[in-house]
C-alpha cells in the first residue's frame, strides 16, 4: 500500500522535535517522529530543506559588517545573539534534564510497583494452582457421585422390577387358590349330588326291603355318610392348607414388600442427598471458576503494566542511545 503523502511543516516540526528532546536530527529519527509517511527520497529532500531554512535563520541571527554601523556595536550585537541562543540551548537542556529525572523517578516508582504487582502476581498465580487442585477435586467428587447416583437408580430399578415380579408371583398364586376353591366347591357339589341320589336309591330300596335287609340299609347308609365325611373332611383339610398357603404367602409378599419399601425409600433419600451434593459441588465448582478466571484476568492485567513499563524503558533508553549517536 502506497504511503501517505506528508508537507514540509509535518517534516520541520519532527525535525525541531527532535532537536527539543534533545536527540539527533537523523532521516531515521525524523522519519519516524513523521510515522513514516511519504517516500524516503521526499523526506531526505524535505530534511534538506528544513537544514537549509535553519542555517539562513541562524545566518539572520548572526549581523554582517553593515555600513555605518559601527564594528564593536556588531560584535556586541552578535555576542548578545549569540548568548541568547546559548542560554536558550542551556534552558532547553535543563528542561530536558528535569524531564529526564522526573521521567526516572516515574520508572522507579513503577518498578517498585512492578515488583508488588508480581508478587500480587504469584499469590494470584498460586492461589490459581490451588483453585485449580480443588476444582479437579470437586470434579472427581462429582462424578463419583454421579456414580453413586447411577448405582442407586439401577438398584432401585433392580428393585421395582423384583416388586412386579412378586406382584406377578402373587396374582398367579391367587388364581390358583380361586382354581382350587372352585375344583373343592364342584367336588362338594359333586358329593351333596351322589349322596342325594344314593340316598333316593337307598330310600327307594328300603321301600321295598323287608326289615331283613334294613340293618344293611342303615349300614350302607352310614357308611355312606362316613365316605362323605371323609370326603368332606379332606375338602376342608385341603382349603385349611391352602388357606395356610395363601396367607403365608401373603405375609411373606407383605414383609418382601416393606422391606423392599424400605429399600425403595432409603435409596431414594440416599439419592436425593447425592442430588443435593452435587448440586453443591456444582455450585462450588461455579464459584472456583469464577475466582479463577478473576485471578487470569488480575494476571492478564498485570502482564499489561509490564509491557507499558518496558515500552516506557524503551522510549526512556532511545533518545538516550541517539544523543549517543
Amino acid at each position: 500500500m502506497r504511503a501517505t503523502a506528508v508537507s514540509f511543516e509535518d517534516v520541520r516540526n519532527a525535525f525541531f522535535e527532535v532537536l527539543a528532546e534533545g536527540g539527533n536530527p537523523t532521516f531515521e529519527a525524523i522519519y519516524t517522529k513523521i510515522g513514516r509517511r511519504g517516500g524516503a527520497d521526499v523526506v531526505r529532500k524535505l530534511i534538506a530543506e528544513v537544514k537549509t531554512e535553519a542555517a539562513n535563520l541562524h545566518e539572520k541571527l548572526t549581523l554582517s559588517r553593515m555600513p555605518g554601523v559601527p564594528d564593536p556595536l556588531v560584535d556586541l550585537l552578535n555576542e548578545f545573539a549569540r548568548t541568547s541562543w546559548d542560554l536558550a540551548l542551556d534552558g532547553a537542556t535543563k528542561n530536558l534534564e528535569a524531564a529526564r529525572a522526573d521521567l526516572e523517578r516515574k520508572e522507579d516508582a513503577l518498578e517498585e510497583e512492578n515488583k508488588a504487582l508480581r508478587a500480587t502476581a504469584d499469590d494470584f498465580v498460586q492461589k490459581a494452582l490451588l483453585l485449580q487442585k480443588e476444582l479437579a477435586g470437586l470434579e472427581r467428587m462429582c462424578a463419583e457421585r454421579t456414580e453413586r447416583i447411577q448405582a442407586l437408580t439401577e438398584e432401585v430399578q433392580h428393585l421395582t422390577e423384583r416388586n412386579e415380579n412378586l406382584h406377578a408371583e402373587i396374582a398367579h398364586y391367587q388364581r390358583r387358590i380361586g382354581e382350587l376353591e372352585g375344583s373343592v366347591q364342584a367336588e362338594r357339589e359333586r358329593g351333596d349330588r351322589l349322596l342325594a341320589s344314593a340316598t333316593e336309591r337307598h330310600e327307594l330300596a328300603l321301600a321295598s326291603l323287608t326289615e331283613r335287609h334294613q340293618a344293611l340299609v342303615a349300614e350302607l347308609r352310614a357308611e355312606a355318610e362316613r365316605q362323605m365325611k371323609l370326603a368332606d373332611d379332606r375338602a376342608d383339610g385341603d382349603r385349611k392348607h391352602l388357606l395356610k398357603q395363601t396367607d403365608d404367602l401373603r405375609q411373606e409378599f407383605v414383609r418382601k414388600e416393606s422391606s423392599l419399601k424400605q429399600a425403595l425409600e432409603g435409596a431414594q433419600i440416599n439419592e436425593k442427598k447425592a442430588r443435593e451434593e452435587l448440586r453443591d459441588c456444582r455450585k462450588e465448582s461455579a464459584g472456583l471458576r469464577e475466582q479463577l478466571a478473576e485471578a487470569n484476568g488480575k494476571i492478564t492485567a498485570l502482564s499489561s503494566i509490564e509491557a507499558l513499563i518496558g515500552s516506557l524503558r524503551t522510549a526512556n533508553n532511545t533518545p538516550e542511545r541517539k544523543e549517543q549517536d
